[in-house]
């Protein structure tokens, strides 16, 4: 059926849209791209036979995590009550990685509700507008492309070759979704209202 919809230009997002999805420096500064040579640089000092030691493995995880600014408990750390933990084994070794912390219930709860309400907001973006924050999320994956790499090969024993693999279709995926943002057709019908259209979609 159509469906009666306001005019609004493409590309201008209503007021307020700012505030739904936030720009995200890390995925586009210059300090990103230190903080992800600083990890290589230091990953790429341990030599083979270190590298496959469980504190080795453990510390260059930790490098590689926070390079992309996620944090890790230390060990022996305690967690506040009700909050559950995480931890990352290693098919290489079978021993633990890192540890990650879960989220208060009532956080957590906080966090669907602005969701469900920022959503409200963000389905009147017009589909291009959307599609260039998906373009803006390959761009920081390709930023971290070596990072993500070796992170999923200390948690899933993949080869460099087919980690990069995963990492570069996670950005194929994103560069088809940004085509297509632009491709959403339907049919729009004249209305008799001045300012107003009806579109089926």
């Amino acid at each position: 059926m159509p469906k009666s919809v306001s005019a609004n230009p493409v590309g201008e997002p209503p007021a307020g849209i700012a505030a739904v999805a936030p720009a995200r420096s890390d995925l586009h500064s210059s300090d990103g791209a230190s903080a992800d040579m600083a990890a290589e640089t230091a990953c790429a000092e341990m030599n083979g036979a270190e590298m496959l030691t469980p504190a080795a493995l453990s510390a260059r995880a930790r490098r590689l995590l926070a390079a992309l600014q996620v944090a890790t408990l230390n060990e022996g750390e305690p967690l506040r009550p009700g909050i559950s933990s995480l931890t990352i084994t290693s098919p290489l070794t079978g021993t633990p990685l890192a540890t990650l912390a879960g989220t208060e219930p009532a956080a957590l709860d906080a966090a669907i509700g602005r969701a469900a309400a920022s959503f409200r907001t963000w389905r009147l973006v017009p589909a291009p507008a959307r599609g260039n924050l998906v373009g803006a999320f390959a761009q920081g994956l390709r930023r971290h492309r070596q990072l993500l790499a070796e992170l999923i090969t200390l948690e899933t024993g993949k080869i460099t070759a087919e980690a990069l693999g995963e990492v570069q279709e996670a950005i194929d995926i994103c560069d088809f979704a940004l085509g297509l943002s632009r491709q959403l057709h339907g049919l729009t019908i004249a209305s008799e209202r001045p300012q107003h259209r009806m579109m089926e979609t």
